[in-house]
């Protein structure tokens, strides 16, 4: 499904710094998923300087892992998803609308990759690739959190557009709102997507005029 087959496991744990257990266990999970975070770098560039974004994991494995460039949420999701996969963990990819800035009755496109990764019956959050992304994965449950430092995060059961229920990622403050308010960062169901899901949202958000992508460099 997500070509693992194409992925050198060896070297992207290499570039991660990541020398512990492969086993397909919540620890690893944890462990891989903030090392991923805190080490592979999140950036807009390609998509502004109108080069061509592709997702295939050769490209991509070339970019962040031998290249050591930076990507944005595609990119690092078919790369984790790749990893993952080959590790032996079973999840399911899902879309989120972000929203913060949004005006919740023009709902933004689903275009944030997320992964929810199922452990023993337990389904975990897995968001490595919103810039600055949950330093754990967080249970998919309402009121779930991630007291990673230094950004918090809570997971809501609620209304995420015109009546229809979803989950709500909020973080800790922010912008005006300060530092103990709660925040809707990004909303999704858990709808599967597939690869060729990914390539149709990455063809918006590297290409489109309305995408924020192309009209400003974001790291």
């Amino acid at each position: 499904m997500w070509s693992s087959e194409h992925l050198d496991l060896d070297a992207y744990l290499t570039r991660l710094g990541y020398e512990g257990d492969r086993t397909p266990t919540l620890e690893t999970l944890r462990a891989l998923l903030r090392a991923h975070v805190l080490t592979v770098r999140w950036d807009t560039l390609d998509s502004f300087l109108y080069r061509e974004v592709r997702l295939d994991v050769p490209s991509v494995q070339d970019k962040l892992v031998r290249r050591g460039r930076g990507g944005y949420c595609y990119e690092h999701v078919v790369l984790f998803a790749a990893a993952l996969e080959k590790l032996g963990f079973r999840f399911t990819a899902v879309s989120g609308r972000v929203q913060l800035g949004a005006d919740s009755t023009h709902p933004r496109p689903a275009t944030h990759a997320m992964l929810i990764v199922d452990l023993d019956g337990t389904r975990w959050l897995s968001d490595v690739g919103f810039g600055h992304s949950p330093l754990e994965p967080i249970e998919l449950v309402d009121g779930g959190r991630s007291e990673a430092d230094p950004w918090p995060h809570l997971l809501r059961w609620q209304d995420i557009t015109h009546g229809s229920p979803g989950w709500a990622v909020h973080q800790r403050g922010g912008g005006t709102e300060g530092p103990d308010v709660w925040v809707v960062r990004q909303v999704f169901t858990e709808t599967p997507q597939y690869p060729v899901d990914y390539a149709v949202g990455n063809h918006f958000v590297a290409t489109h005029d309305r995408s924020p992508f192309v009209t400003r460099p974001y790291v």
